[in-house]
């Protein structure tokens, strides 16, 4: 079939059937456009083609075309249309909507089929990293990712969870509360293969680091709205914290020591190593009015308002914290979307609480930059947390642990419903509180372990992290990992 020129940019099929010239001048009413005619051609009439115009022998011009008709201006992109037969995207044709298909068209320009697959790179390296804010901060703050994308990735689903290892187990755990979150992980990795789990790691990473810095950052301005302290603190100024300040001192103090006690006010200030203040004795703003019962630590425990102004300020936002009660009275959390309606958080999580404990630490404290910490001049926070989270997934009893969550619940998500969903240190020379409290759950009669055991959720695919056993965090990273 003979075929004529096209300035659209294809070569339209002509055909022999002549029209009264008036619609070849554009006067027709079918379709409004208009022709440029051409010797010895005439475009088909909806007569004698049903009114379909399914192929047209003249292409419409520019200047005859309705203004929504006109070739889209380059300099705002590629605009394209779909062949109605075979589905092929046609560059320049997105405007056209006369209800016929513009024809076979030139392949796709090679830069745009590269602009179009960087821009889906750069949608998936975005939400990988954003989910990696709230993950650090609800699920893992400190573990390896990779490690655990690796195990997750290779695992083999029909085997038991008594064939892999306990850290191996850890590391399924955290893997499907992962792709609970980024469903599309196990599609990517299968498309670029095992390797690409370092780079999707270094995202997530990048994702958690980058919360950490702002919740250390908002901890640190905030926490004098959220307690009553005499001298008032300095936003910024961390020197004049720690246990140079009466009052971050008697929070930091670990509960064994009677920080009333001039000696012992003077002896943790000077950093006497007679005064153990490492991760495993934990500090007296963990209880409810930093009192602790000796015969029953679980009183109070992580019951602090201090702790709870933090958990809202992660979940709910500054505001929200500062207003405290009132805000929940109020049923209202300003208009700003918080990270909880974000990432649909409707419950409390043990690494939450853990990781709240970690920042508020680091807050009250005079170190002037925050890190897992471990090395000279450092605190070991990460120990801290490790250590916090662990007792509350193995060691609390289960009632005990059930009832701590619900009363969470009550305070960060009183109009809610409740979820009762989980999700390098020498040792002290005396016994330390996590000791002692260990301790007392051990002597608890073996009825109570009868009916629940120590471990509320103490399945073979949750084991948690050893005390003090060092995570391992990667490292800054490129934003693509393709």
């Amino acid at each position: 079939m003979p075929t004529g020129p096209s300035q659209s940019g294809y070569a339209a099929p002509m055909f022999g059937a002549s029209v009264p010239q008036a619609e070849a001048h554009g006067h027709g009413t079918s379709t409004g456009y208009s022709f440029a005619a051409q010797p010895g051609f005439s475009p088909p009439t909806p007569s004698t083609h049903g009114g379909a115009l399914a192929s047209l022998p003249y292409p419409i011009t520019a200047q005859h075309a309705p203004a929504s008709q006109h070739p889209p201006d380059p300099s705002m992109g590629p605009s394209f249309g779909f062949n109605r037969w075979t589905g092929d995207p046609i560059p320049g044709a997105g405007s056209m909507s006369s209800g016929f298909p513009p024809g076979p068209g030139p392949a796709r320009d090679p830069s745009t089929e590269a602009r179009i697959e960087q821009q889906r790179r750069d949608t998936i390296n975005m939400r990988v990293t954003e989910q990696g804010r709230i993950l650090g901060r609800t699920l893992e703050c400190w573990k390896n990712l990779q490690s655990v994308l690796d195990a997750g990735w290779s695992r083999n689903t029909t085997l038991g969870s008594n064939h892999y290892s306990t850290g191996d187990q850890e590391n399924h755990r955290i893997y499907d509360a992962l792709v609970e979150r980024v469903p599309f992980l196990p599609d990517e990795i299968k498309k670029h293969g095992p390797g690409s789990t370092a780079q999707i790691a270094k995202l997530i990473n990048n994702g958690r680091k980058s919360a950490r810095h702002m919740d250390v950052r908002g901890f640190k301005i905030n926490i004098m709205h959220w307690h009553d302290f005499e001298p008032a603190l300095k936003p910024t100024e961390m020197q004049e914290r720690g246990f140079r300040h009466p009052e971050c001192g008697r929070l930091l103090c670990p509960p064994m020591y009677n920080y009333s006690d001039p000696q012992v006010a003077k002896g943790l200030e000077e950093q006497n190593p007679r005064f153990d203040i490492g991760p495993a004795n934990w500090p007296a703003f963990l209880w409810l009015g930093e009192v602790h019962n000796p015969e029953d630590f679980h009183a109070g425990f992580l019951k602090n308002e201090i702790l709870v102004s933090g958990v809202k300020h992660i979940l709910h936002g500054p505001s929200v914290a500062i207003a405290g009660d009132a805000a929940d009275q109020d049923g209202g959390r300003g208009t700003k979307k918080s990270n909880a309606d974000h990432y649909s958080i409707t419950n409390v999580t043990d690494p939450l609480l853990a990781y709240v404990c970690m920042i508020m630490r680091f807050a009250l404290s005079s170190q002037k930059t925050f890190g897992s910490g471990g090395s000279h001049g450092n605190w070991p926070y990460r120990a801290f947390y490790t250590d916090v989270l662990h007792y509350l997934r193995k060691d609390m009893p289960v009632e005990v642990h059930h009832e701590l969550m619900l009363w969470w619940q009550s305070r960060i998500f009183p109009h809610g419903e409740t979820s009762t969903n989980e999700n390098t240190y020498i040792g002290p020379a005396r016994e330390s509180t996590a000791q002692k409290m260990r301790s007392q759950v051990r002597a608890r009669p073996t009825a109570a372990a009868g009916e629940g055991g120590l471990a509320h959720h103490a399945t073979e695919a949750d084991v948690g992290f050893q005390p003090g056993m060092p995570g391992g965090a990667l490292g800054d990273a490129s934003n693509t990992y393709f």
